[in-house]
């Protein structure tokens, strides 16, 4: 009788499942879109702000001294009068205030008008000069940034960001977006909530403040310092040779996994904290570690 029910409610569920996905092919959605295309001419020293909401970024740099952009907009809605409607509400505005370059999207609503109701989403393939400063300010949408050679500056609101092949002073403030990290040179600032962190091919200065997160480091190159402040979060530390570095590693109600062969300077557990120094007094690079309940993985 059992096996017989549990037979029956398969079924139905498959009946079910069948109709939900012919439902669900019947429905039609209507794809509408407006592209953009526009070059700036830019001078040294000319710094670029590009402001999304609903974004896709795309960044990288070209040999010319120009800013192209090419943006597409895109609503989408199973009804085609709306989804039109809605395209027309999402605005782009580009300005040139002396040294400043502006590029933002935005949603404008006429007296009377109601919010969006399609689905809008904005494409942003931007080209810049590989000196030119940039600032990005994205939310719920993703940003991937390669190839500049100067300043980076991002602020994320649920919003992935990927950054490859990039020497310079990078600075990322993101909340609930997750951070990638490849082939970097210089210094880096990151100060992140609920946002999981991964950096691979990293050389120069290194300063993380981070609450929930995952945060992993490896293949790591030529490391000056590192400095980690974390809370609720957990640290793996893949260097390829852990005796390279000095370490100075101070918890709270955490765990340190560590190489049997890695013997520390000093180690110490007091009630819920626990101290660990080792190669402290080489002039090897340091990695400082200040972490709140969570776990450090120092691999060989």
């Amino acid at each position: 009788m059992y096996k017989l029910k549990q037979y029956i409610t398969a079924l139905l569920i498959m009946i079910f499942l069948t109709g939900l996905q012919k439902t669900m092919a019947q429905v039609k959605v209507h794809v509408m879109s407006r592209k953009i295309n526009k070059s700036i001419n830019w001078k040294p020293g000319m710094t670029f702000w590009l402001t999304g909401e609903r974004a896709e970024i795309f960044c990288a740099t070209h040999q010319k001294n120009t800013i192209d952009f090419e943006i597409e907009i895109i609503s989408k809605n199973e009804d085609r009068k709306t989804a039109e409607a809605d395209l027309d509400k999402m605005k782009l505005v580009d300005q040139v205030s002396g040294k400043k370059v502006s590029l933002r999207n935005y949603v404008e609503l006429n007296r009377g008008e109601s919010k969006p109701e399609s689905d809008l989403k904005v494409i942003y393939h931007v080209k810049v000069p590989e000196n030119c400063k940039v600032f990005i300010s994205n939310y719920f949408g993703k940003t991937r940034v390669i190839a500049l050679k100067s300043s980076l500056t991002i602020n994320s609101k649920f919003s992935p960001v990927k950054l490859q092949n990039i020497a310079g002073n990078i600075t990322i403030n993101s909340n609930f977006g997750d951070i990638s990290i490849d082939s970097i040179y210089g210094t880096v600032t990151l100060q992140t909530t609920r946002s999981d962190i991964s950096i691979r091919n990293f050389s120069g200065l290194l300063d993380i403040h981070s609450d929930y997160a995952t945060i992993l480091l490896s293949k790591i190159n030529n490391l000056t310092k590192a400095a980690i402040h974390a809370d609720k979060s957990n640290i793996n530390l893949n260097t390829g040779d852990y005796n390279r570095y000095s370490y100075f590693i101070s918890t709270t109600d955490s765990k340190i996994i560590k190489p049997d062969k890695m013997h520390p300077d000093i180690f110490k557990e007091e009630k819920t904290k626990t101290q660990l120094h080792f190669n402290a007094k080489t002039n090897k690079p340091q990695i400082t570690i200040e972490l709140n309940m969570g776990i450090i993985t120092i691999e060989n």
